[in-house]
């Protein structure tokens, strides 16, 4: 049985990561709608904040580390 404690971090890490990512898709639609920059820029800034989304997916929902020990998850 998990202690409350390792429960309220992991619940903690799923809020974390649901908000990035809402953030992140949020900028990414607002940059691309309200045409705030052109559109090579606007490819290369979401194409950015995708790969910030993927660090995020990996590390709040899947939980991979980045670090080198843990790389073989990957």
């Amino acid at each position: 049985m998990s202690s409350p404690r390792l429960e309220r971090r992991e619940t903690m890490t799923y809020v974390v990561g649901y908000r990035l990512a809402l953030l992140l898709t949020c900028a990414a639609f607002g940059l691309v709608y309200f045409h705030l920059v052109g559109a090579r820029l606007a490819f290369t800034i979401v194409a950015g904040l995708g790969a910030v989304q993927m660090v995020v997916q990996f590390r709040c929902f899947l939980h991979i580390d980045i670090k080198r020990s843990a790389r073989a998850d990957l």
